[in-house]
């Protein structure tokens, strides 16, 4: 369980990293996304073949969510996000993300793959439920307040976008 955790953690922060630098580097056109997933791709494939067994999916409709996954949550949700993150406003990004479960969660019912369940009436996890909800209200607060890395300043022709000043200073 304890590299599960480190794995996870080192997880978050290369996306961190990624987000960070994405914007720091913001030439980079987001198609190249395109390219990174192949490599990554090729790696994955590698990893398979070294330390799983392989399943085949065994209908044509199988095949085609597999097919669904790879160009909605994998293609088009890197692509999306990288444009975001270079084009956007990251404190409202930020704050945003917090809100994927809910969306996502609400998304699965509406669409009647998922039943609304009422645990919010057990008192247990009401607890808990609201812990974690101040818990997310804290952090998007937080995420609203200027950082001291990201200082407000307008690029030429990019609308109200923030760049990275210090501590990257020294990468340009």
């Amino acid at each position: 369980m304890r590299w599960a955790n480190a794995l996870a953690l080192g997880c978050a922060f290369t996306w961190s990293l990624y987000s960070v630098l994405s914007r720091r580097f913001g030439e980079t056109p987001s198609d190249a996304i395109a390219a990174f997933c192949a490599v990554s791709a090729a790696l994955s494939l590698v990893c398979h073949l070294l330390f799983e067994s392989t399943v085949w999916p065994a209908s044509t409709m199988a095949w085609l969510a597999v097919l669904a996954l790879g160009l909605g949550p994998a293609g088009a949700a890197f692509y999306l996000w990288d444009h975001a993150v270079k084009r956007g406003d990251i404190r409202a990004l930020g704050a945003l993300s917090y809100a994927t479960p809910i969306l996502s969660t609400a998304l699965l019912i509406a669409c009647g793959l998922a039943e609304p369940t009422g645990c919010a009436a057990d008192r247990r996890r009401a607890g808990h439920h609201r812990r974690g909800a101040r818990l997310a209200r804290a952090v998007a607060a937080l995420a609203s307040f200027p950082s001291p890395v990201i200082r407000g300043r307008v690029r030429e022709g990019e609308g109200h976008s923030l760049v990275l000043q210090a501590p990257f200073e020294s990468l340009s």
